[in-house]
């Protein structure tokens, strides 16, 4: 075999690597429901730093729209994405979006994670996963903005929301 047909032969075991990755990555991060879909209702085991008495379902806050960021306390993209979601959190505090961060941990796992990295959103805790699974989320960070009409408008890593976007989703100018 010469040089360049090596060379052509490595090449095309890199391309067909890289289709098989491509395609493994697209399988584990869009499964599950996506934009213009309705949004399946939650019920969350615990709702931290929301008020009192509020239902933990997407039902209860049906007048709003709203920001659902799948998370963790151990992945390292989720917590760097922390400050970029407090931020829009606070750019969009006068507008009717609520922002909640989701993750399968518990209570004692989290609540000294927020002493350090604090989050400007109400935290959903999906004990049992339901959550994650009825979004068909495979990996994390995912962030969904939802409409108040319960259909999802946006499903992307948190960083690629900006508050342009968000703002062209929610009609505030």
């Amino acid at each position: 075999m010469s040089p360049g047909d090596a060379r052509q032969t490595i090449f095309i075991r890199l391309l067909l690597i890289l289709a098989v990755a491509y395609t493994a990555w697209s399988y584990m991060n869009r499964g599950g429901v996506g934009e213009g879909h309705a949004a399946p209702e939650i019920e969350l085991s615990q709702l931290l730093q929301a008020p009192q008495n509020l239902k933990r379902s997407l039902r209860s806050i049906r007048d709003k729209y709203v920001v659902l960021d799948f998370w963790a306390t151990w992945c390292g993209p989720c917590v760097q994405s922390i400050p970029h979601l407090n931020q829009l959190a606070g750019a969009f505090e006068d507008q009717p979006v609520q922002f909640i961060a989701i993750t399968e941990e518990n209570e004692a796992t989290v609540t000294p994670f927020l002493d350090r990295y604090p989050i400007n959103a109400w935290v959903g805790l999906d004990h049992d996963g339901q959550t994650f699974r009825a979004f068909g989320v495979k990996s994390i960070p995912t962030t969904f903005v939802i409409g108040p009409d319960g259909r999802i408008l946006r499903r992307s890593h948190p960083m690629e929301l900006t508050e342009a976007k968000l703002a062209g989703l929610i009609g505030a100018d």
